[in-house]
């Protein structure tokens, strides 16, 4: 599981790095937007 995750976020990056600078902070600011709010992880929930 960990490994697909990790081949996921590997692909998302390159695919970040292809985008324009501008395209990139937006991504990025995005991604923060989204650590902000807080998503239980599925083992947490199975506890």
């Amino acid at each position: 599981m960990q490994e697909e995750i990790n081949s996921e976020l590997t692909r998302a990056i390159d695919k970040l790095k292809k985008l324009p600078e501008e395209n990139q902070r937006q991504v990025i600011e995005f991604i923060d937007f989204l650590s902000l709010i807080n998503i239980p992880s599925q083992s947490e929930e199975n506890s």
